[in-house]
């Protein structure tokens, strides 16, 4: 099994990607969770969805930005990762998604046995 992380802008489009995703048998399941993130943006990239500039950087180049977001961890079996980044230049609303792979060592034989079941890995 891996662990899938991703952000979204908001609640709706990451259960709209996660849908199509489940209905693909691409992924196990998703968890939601909102949150505000900040990190560098460049001065000459316009804003995106929530976004806020919160500081203009003294280089002149870059800015901190702030936003609120929806963090998105998917399980599903390393057989699918490339797939799932495939589809996902497709179909998420952010030019530049971040999708971060985790392997995962070790997982309890009864969960193992539930992804089992539903054809997973």
């Amino acid at each position: 099994m891996i662990l899938i992380y991703s952000t979204f802008p908001s609640l709706n489009s990451a259960k709209n990607v996660s849908e199509l995703l489940l209905e693909k048998k691409l992924i196990y399941c998703a968890n939601f969770w909102m949150h505000n993130s900040l990190y560098l943006g460049k001065t000459s990239e316009n804003l995106d969805y929530n976004e806020k500039v919160l500081k203009e950087m003294e280089d002149g180049e870059n800015r901190i930005i702030t936003s609120y977001e929806v963090g998105v961890i998917y399980k599903t079996s390393p057989e699918n990762w490339s797939e799932l980044c495939g589809l996902f230049s497709e179909i998420h609303p952010y030019s530049t998604p971040i999708l971060l792979k985790i392997n995962v060592e070790d997982l309890n034989s009864e969960f193992g046995e539930c992804l089992k079941n539903h054809g997973f890995k």
